[in-house]
């Protein structure tokens, strides 16, 4: 007797078969799920530093004007990565 699964669409020579490709599949999705749920917690966390950040310069803006900061060499190449990296993203 062969056995069908919904899930992996696949048809199986015993049930044991069947259950193992099923838990495969389901460990999979789990894991995909807890990853990307990583993710929206560091986006989150990425938005509420932005916020904070633009906050803080807003308020140091008003009360002394401009804000100036030396950046070395190596803080260049980050923000230039991240930038990179944001452009590559929104070109998705």
């Amino acid at each position: 007797m062969k056995y069908y699964s919904e899930i992996t669409k696949k048809m199986y020579d015993s049930v044991r078969e069947l259950e193992k490709a099923e838990k495969e599949i389901n460990d999979k999705n789990n894991a995909r799920k807890e990853d990307a749920m990583k993710v929206e917690r560091a986006e989150k966390a990425l938005v509420e530093a932005r916020e904070n950040y633009s906050k803080a310069l807003n308020e140091f803006c008003a009360k002394h004007g401009p804000y100036h900061k030396t950046v070395d060499r190596e803080e260049a190449a980050r923000t230039w990565s991240n930038l990179s990296n944001l452009i590559d993203l929104l070109n998705l």
